[in-house]
């Protein structure tokens, strides 16, 4: 996530000083950080794709039992 935010950034200096609000998990934020990621993942897709591998990443850990896991995992091989 960090890479492509690097990236983008270099390009876009409207995503200075946001690196926090890519990089925390979606609940940690305030609700105007949030209301600010989903405005910049829809201006920029190659974040907005970031974005939510991070999160389908994260749900990984929270899956009940290995099928499900493992179907998950199978979703992220596929996005990637």
């Amino acid at each position: 996530m960090n890479k492509v935010r690097i990236d983008e950034r270099k390009e876009h200096a409207a995503l200075k000083n946001h690196k926090y609000t890519f990089l925390k998990n979606k609940v940690a934020l305030s609700d105007k950080k949030r209301r600010a990621l989903e405005e910049m993942i829809t201006l920029y897709p190659t974040l907005g794709l970031a974005c939510r591998l991070k999160e389908l990443f994260n749900d990984l850990w929270t899956m009940p039992d290995k099928p499900n896991g493992e179907c998950l995992s199978e979703q992220l091989v596929r996005s990637g």
